[in-house]
């Protein structure tokens, strides 16, 4: 990816992740909960498809599917599906190419 896309990519997350704080009226400096959620984000960003337990990993807790719930009430576009043959679930974030 050349450095302008890289540049873009962040600036697009950075916004995405001030929208969300807004949305949630978090306007004081990031909570650790605030953290983990930006975790979360930048850990979806890529709009593959992540575990649980990479989510709970970025989260640095086991409230990683909390801060999903959460960046979702903030309007972002979550998808989940059951991974075969399995219990677990994976999610991704749906990025629209039009997105503020």
């Amino acid at each position: 990816m050349a450095r302008s896309a890289e540049a873009a990519k962040r600036q697009k997350i950075q916004h995405q992740q001030k929208r969300i704080n807004d949305r949630l009226g978090l306007t004081k400096p990031m909570t650790d909960r605030a953290i983990a959620r930006s975790d979360v984000h930048k850990l979806l960003a890529d709009g593959e498809w992540h575990s649980t337990t990479e989510i709970n990993d970025a989260a640095n807790s086991t409230e990683g599917t909390r801060r999903l719930r959460e960046l979702r009430s903030a309007g972002l576009r979550i998808e989940n599906r059951r991974k075969a043959d399995s219990t677990q679930h994976e999610y991704r974030l749906l990025i629209l190419e039009n997105t503020p």
